[in-house]
C-alpha cells in the first residue's frame, strides 16, 4: 500500500521541520523602534517639524532574548562598553562627514553590538529612555525560550516516533503543533504590547506643537512567516492523524494480511477444485 510509505515521509518531514525551526532561534524576528510624530494646534503648521522613524535594534534575534534569562549584570555592562565603542566609530564617521545621519542611525541598529547590548539594556533597564519596558522583559524572554524547548522536545519524540510507531506519540505531536501555535501567537502579542510613549509640548511660535514619542518593538516578516507556516502544519498534522486514525481502525476490523490470505486461498481452491472436477471426468461416472 501507499499510504505506510506517505506516513513514513510524513513522520521525516515533522523532523526537519522541527529541527529547522529550531534553527529559526538565530534569524531576527523583532526590532525596537522609535517613531516621532508632531501634532499642530489651532490651526498653526510649521513645515521644519516632520514625522520620522529611528531604528534602534533591527536584528534582535530569539536567542539573544532567551540568553536574557541566564546572563548577569555584568554581562550587560560589558556589553554596553563594546556598543559605545561602535557607536563612537560611527559618530566620528558622522562629525567627519563621511556617512549622514540617518546612514549613522540605520548602520548602529543594524550592528552586530548593538543587537547584543540592547536586549541586555531591555532586561536590566540600563538606559533610562527604556527602562519601563523592564518589568516586561523576563516574561516575554520565558515565553519564547518555552517556545523552542517545545520545539526541541518535539523533534526528540517525532525522531522516536520515525524508528518505533508509537500511536501516542502522533497524538501528541498533533497536540504539540497547536501548543507552538499558540506561544508563537502569543510572542508576537507581547511583542506589539511592548511600547513606551512620552509627549512634549514645543512652544514659542505662532501655536503649541505637541511631539509625541512612541518606542516599540515590533515582529518582523520573517516572524509572520513562521506562524502562519506553524497553522499550516499544525492543520496538516490534524489531517494526517485523523487519516492515520481510520486507516487504522479499518485494519482492525479486517486486517490486511488476514484478507489477502483469505483472498489467495479462495482463488486457490476455486481452481483447484474445477481441476478435480473436470480432469477425471465427474464422481458419479467414475463409480459407475
Amino acid at each position: 500500500m501507499k499510504y505506510p510509505k506517505i506516513k513514513k515521509s510524513t513522520q521525516l518531514a515533522y523532523i526537519i521541520i522541527n529541527f529547522l525551526l529550531l534553527l529559526t532561534m538565530f534569524i531576527p524576528m523583532v526590532s525596537l523602534d522609535r517613531y516621532t510624530e508632531y501634532n499642530f494646534n489651532y490651526g498653526y503648521y510649521n513645515a521644519d517639524y516632520e514625522s520620522y522613524t529611528t531604528p534602534i535594534a533591527t536584528k534582535i534575534t530569539p536567542f539573544k532574548l532567551i540568553k536574557n534569562i541566564f546572563v548577569e549584570r555584568s554581562d550587560a555592562i560589558n556589553a554596553e562598553i563594546v556598543y559605545e565603542q561602535t557607536k563612537n566609530s560611527l559618530l566620528n564617521q558622522l562629525e567627519q562627514g563621511e556617512i549622514s545621519q540617518q546612514e549613522f542611525d540605520i548602520a548602529l541598529a543594524n550592528a552586530k553590538e548593538t543587537n547584543s547590548y540592547i536586549p541586555l539594556a531591555l532586561h536590566f533597564g540600563e538606559q533610562k529612555s527604556l527602562s519601563r519596558l523592564k518589568d516586561n522583559m523576563f516574561l516575554y524572554s520565558v515565553v519564547i525560550f518555552v517556545f523552542y524547548c517545545v520545539i526541541f522536545l518535539f523533534l526528540i519524540f517525532n525522531t522516536i516516533n520515525f524508528f518505533k510507531q508509537k500511536k501516542l506519540l502522533s497524538i501528541a505531536n498533533v497536540f504539540g503543533n497547536w501548543v507552538l501555535v499558540v506561544l508563537f501567537l502569543m510572542f508576537n502579542i507581547y511583542t506589539f504590547s511592548l511600547v513606551i510613549t512620552t509627549t512634549n509640548n514645543i512652544e514659542g511660535f505662532n501655536g503649541t506643537i505637541m511631539e509625541e514619542i512612541t518606542t516599540c518593538m515590533s515582529p518582523k516578516t520573517s516572524s509572520l512567516i513562521i506562524l502562519f507556516s506553524l497553522v499550516a502544519i499544525a492543520i496538516f498534522a490534524t489531517y494526517m492523524d485523523k487519516v492515520d486514525s481510520k486507516i487504522e481502525k479499518q485494519n482492525k476490523e479486517i486486517p490486511l494480511a488476514i484478507s489477502a490470505n483469505i483472498s489467495n486461498k479462495n482463488r486457490y481452491r476455486k481452481i483447484n477444485c474445477k481441476k478435480s472436477k473436470y480432469k477425471h471426468g465427474s464422481k458419479k461416472k467414475r463409480h459407475r
